[in-house]
């Protein structure tokens, strides 16, 4: 792989080393256009490969698990741990990290999909554990709320009604929720 980027980079010095206008336009529509290519049909393929394979891990209580013994030369894990441990790419003066384009796109990935249902969050937590563990993948916290949230009350309700929720409802800094305070008259 290291040599067929040799070689593409290979271009650059083909086209020479004149800096004028029209040939850095050239050098950066070429560039760009490898770029867009690689990224089509290897890195978002191989992000989605990785996403998947989280999920079926994570979720791999709910299926009937599979007895026959795995074959090392089938075993997607390895293939893509493998592709994973491919070393940085460059593409004339663009250097493509695989491990951390595929980092950035879970990390992406995981917060949008945890912004849209809060209730997921502690599955999207645990395959950012996974992704470390089975291929080495340090992914950043999504800093949202951790944990499941029932539907509380509707926004017209509490703008309506806001002297009836500041007393029935306590603020969690912690957590950045309001909770039910059920029984005001206890204090622990």
């Amino acid at each position: 792989l290291q040599l067929f980027f040799d070689a593409i980079n290979d271009i650059e010095t083909i086209l020479g080393s004149d800096e004028s206008e029209l040939d850095t336009r050239v050098k950066e529509s070429i560039r760009d256009e490898l770029y867009e290519l690689y990224e089509k049909s290897y890195l978002k393929n191989l992000c989605e490969a990785v996403e998947t394979d989280l999920r079926l891990t994570v979720h791999s209580h709910l299926q009937l698990d599979d007895r026959r013994p795995k074959d090392p030369m089938h075993d997607t894990n390895m293939r893509l741990i493998n592709l994973l441990k491919i070393p940085a790419v460059q593409i004339f003066d663009r250097l493509i990290d695989v491990k951390r384009y595929v980092e950035k796109y879970l990390e992406s990935t995981f917060y949008n999909l945890t912004a849209v249902a809060l209730h997921d969050s502690h599955t999207y937590m645990t395959m950012s554990l996974l992704a470390k563990q089975k291929y080495d993948l340090v992914l950043c916290q999504s800093r949202l709320p951790f944990q499941k949230l029932n539907q509380g009350p509707d926004v017209l309700f509490v703008a309506r009604n806001i002297d009836s929720f500041v007393e029935s409802y306590d603020y969690n800094l912690n957590e950045q929720t309001c909770q039910c305070n059920l029984f005001p008259y206890l204090q622990f």
